[in-house]
């Protein structure tokens, strides 16, 4: 039995390759916001001191701003990798068609924008949370 093992991959594979690599794990980066992080239950603002302890034993909430802080990490360098790959983009091949540069650069500026998103709303539950916590302990004073 022969194993022969190609070296030489097509030009156009390689930039392919690279794009679902990076499509493949942008799901387990993204979002940690938006997904892991949990905010106060509906109607806390008007809950009673009875239904706020309530809420706080059933639901607990996020209170740690770690996960939004790494939404902003992974947003900014996914900003950073954008511009770098639009600026080092080409011109379009003989065929007319984009390079793989400004295709990299559009992807990981959507990626941007998505765990930008994540943070924005991930950084406004944990605040809705401190502020259900301090409203809690508020309630129990009284």
């Amino acid at each position: 039995m022969r194993i022969t093992i190609t070296t030489g991959w097509s030009w156009r594979i390689r930039p392919i390759r690279a794009i679902l690599a990076i499509l493949f794990i942008v799901p387990f980066l993204s979002g940690c916001g938006l997904i892991a992080v949990n905010g106060p239950a509906p109607g806390w603002e008007t809950a009673n001191a009875e239904g706020s302890q309530a809420m706080a034993l059933t639901q607990p909430c996020t209170t740690s701003k770690n996960l939004v802080l790494l939404d902003g990490l992974v947003a900014a360098l996914s900003g950073a990798a954008a511009i770098n790959a639009l600026l080092a983009g080409d011109s379009p091949d003989a065929y007319g068609e984009p390079t793989a540069n400004v295709m990299i650069s559009l992807f990981t500026g959507a990626f941007g924008v998505i765990t930008t998103l994540g943070a924005v709303k991930g950084n406004q539950k944990v605040n809705d949370c401190r502020a259900f916590n301090a409203r809690i302990i508020q309630l129990r004073r009284k």
